[in-house]
C-alpha cells in the first residue's frame, strides 16, 4: 500500500518501526521504499488488493516519545492543536482547530466560536510565542470587530 508520511522529511517515517491506530491498537506494519523513493507499507496478513482496501485513508501513529527533541521555538503540531490564541493586545482570537501546510508556510486555523475561522501563518512576523505550560499562543494579529 502507498503510505503518505507527515514527517518533516517524507522518508523520516522509515526511522520508525512501531505503529498503531488512533484507538491505540497496534498494527504490524513494515514501511519501505522502492527505487523511485515512493513509500509503501505492508501489513502482516494482508496479501490482496481487496483486503488492503479496508486500510485506505486510515491514519497510523507512532508514540510521541519516539520523536526527536526539538530546538528552541520549534513545536510539534500536536502541541499547538487545542491551544488558546491571543493577539498582542490580549484579545482571545479562539482555539487552534487544525494546522495545515499550504506550501509557503504552515497555517494555524483558529475557531473563534462565531462560526468564523481565522487563519494565521506560522511565521516569525505573526507567530510571536507559544507558552506550552499555559497552552497559549501569542500572535501579532488584529481582530475583526464585526
Amino acid at each position: 500500500m502507498k503510505v503518505h508520511s507527515f514527517t518533516e522529511q517524507e522518508k523520516d517515517i522509515l526511522n520508525y518501526s512501531h505503529f498503531f491506530y488512533k484507538d491505540g491498537t497496534d498494527m504490524n506494519l513494515k514501511i519501505f521504499t522502492d527505487g523511485s523513493g515512493k513509500i509503501f507499507g505492508q501489513i502482516s496478513g494482508i496479501d490482496s488488493i481487496e483486503a488492503a482496501r479496508e486500510f485506505t485513508n486510515k491514519e497510523i501513529f507512532i508514540n510521541k516519545d519516539m520523536l526527536p527533541e526539538l530546538g528552541e521555538k520549534e513545536y510539534y503540531w500536536d502541541d499547538l492543536i487545542g491551544a488558546t490564541v491571543n493577539n498582542l493586545d490580549g484579545h482571545k482570537l479562539g482555539i487552534v482547530a487544525k494546522i495545515e501546510n499550504h506550501g509557503a508556510s504552515d497555517l494555524i486555523f483558529i475557531d473563534n466560536k462565531k462560526g468564523q475561522e481565522i487563519i494565521v501563518p506560522i511565521e516569525n512576523e505573526f507567530f510571536q510565542k507559544f507558552e506550552k505550560d499555559n497552552n497559549l499562543i501569542i500572535v501579532d494579529w488584529g481582530i475583526d470587530e464585526n
